[in-house]
């Protein structure tokens, strides 16, 4: 199986791309790329050619290719037949776009991965397609058109149709370094997650959905997202920017477990009162409401429960015996929604660039 996080890069973008790719070399990520695209054919000189560099250099760094073609490609890249574009073509895995047969398909998954278009996958079809010998995933679609991005039930629907008979599924989740035009308003599959940092989106993905794979579908990353999927891909541990007061900022970077009894809407931190108070008493300080994503910990007035700290993922109100320590940076509070028990997390101090 590929990895889990995965880049979506355009060949008349690809100059601006190269920069976030260069840093990425040797990753080992999936790249998703396209050669249909009308435009980019009409407009860029050389299409064949400049399109075989691109795999090219991809391929010199590392990452594995997957190609979206249509017969129309054959064309675009110059080629005799679609075998002959998968056989000079050095991509990893193709996603077959409208107007292959299903032998054609077929044809296709004995030598490559096959990825499937989700929006117009049927039953009949995927199990037709079982008995190959390569392996099949499933591909969301992005929706560059606001308000037209897939609702939650409507993409677990589709996804338990699909699972019994795939090796994966993949979505999408936007950029925030910079957006693909010409509406320039985020390329997510699910449309609660346009306007969210796409770290949000990732982990909504892999952890509640199940996704074996998330692709960026805008052109570029902030190192600040990058640096936070990398990090859990790299430990499994969930990182929350958070803000601390400042008698608690001595608890960035340490890694809690979320306590396997702790209520949905209560995150307990099974660790804690090992690291809360450094021996001290804790006094009763900012006994205030709590908003889903703060941080308390339990003073002398919870009596055995004092240096005990929580994450509310729901809305509480003001306690004597509970004091407000912190809360999550506004932008990722829905993270919470990924955190399940028994996970492990890290309070981390946010560095956007």
């Amino acid at each position: 199986m590929f990895k889990t996080l995965g880049l979506a890069v355009y060949l008349s973008r690809f100059d601006k791309q190269k920069p976030m790719l260069e840093k990425m070399a040797g990753s080992g990520y999936t790249v998703f790329t396209s050669f249909h695209i009308q435009e980019e054919y009409e407009t860029i000189p050389n299409y064949a050619e400049q399109a075989r560099e691109m795999v090219r250099w991809l391929k010199d760094h590392e990452y594995t290719v997957l190609a979206d073609l249509s017969p129309r490609s054959i064309d675009y890249l110059e080629a005799t037949s679609i075998e002959n574009v998968l056989h000079t073509l050095p991509i990893d895995m193709v996603r077959p776009d409208y107007g292959f047969s299903v032998e054609t398909i077929k044809t296709m998954a004995r030598t490559h991965d096959v990825v499937l278009n989700a929006s117009t996958l049927d039953k009949t079809l995927l199990e037709s397609l079982e008995a190959t010998s390569g392996n099949i995933y499933a591909m969301h679609n992005f929706y560059p058109r606001e308000e037209t991005g897939l609702d939650r039930s409507l993409f677990e629907a589709m996804n338990r149709t699909m699972r019994p008979h795939i090796k994966g599924i993949i979505a999408f989740i936007p950029g925030d370094a910079q957006k693909r035009g010409p509406i320039e308003k985020g390329l997510p599959t699910l449309e609660d997650h346009r306007d969210k940092p796409p770290y949000v989106g990732y982990l909504d993905l892999i952890l509640r959905h199940g996704c074996e794979a998330v692709f960026v579908g805008d052109i570029r990353l902030s190192e600040t997202q990058l640096r936070l999927i990398d990090r859990f891909n790299t430990d499994g541990v969930i990182s929350l920017p958070v803000v601390f007061t400042k008698d608690y900022e001595h608890l960035y970077e340490k890694v809690f477990t979320i306590r396997p009894d702790s209520p949905t809407p209560l995150k307990r931190l099974q660790e804690s009162r090992e690291y809360a108070s450094h021996g001290a008493s804790i006094e009763p300080n900012d006994t205030l409401a709590r908003p889903k994503g703060t941080i308390t910990i339990d003073n002398v007035r919870y009596q055995r429960y004092s240096g005990e700290i929580q994450i509310t993922a729901a809305d509480y109100p003001e306690d004597e015996r509970i004091n407000v320590i912190g809360h999550m940076e506004e932008a990722y509070v829905d993270t919470l929604e990924s955190v399940k028990n028994n996970q492990k997390i890290r309070f981390v101090r946010l560095n956007n660039n």
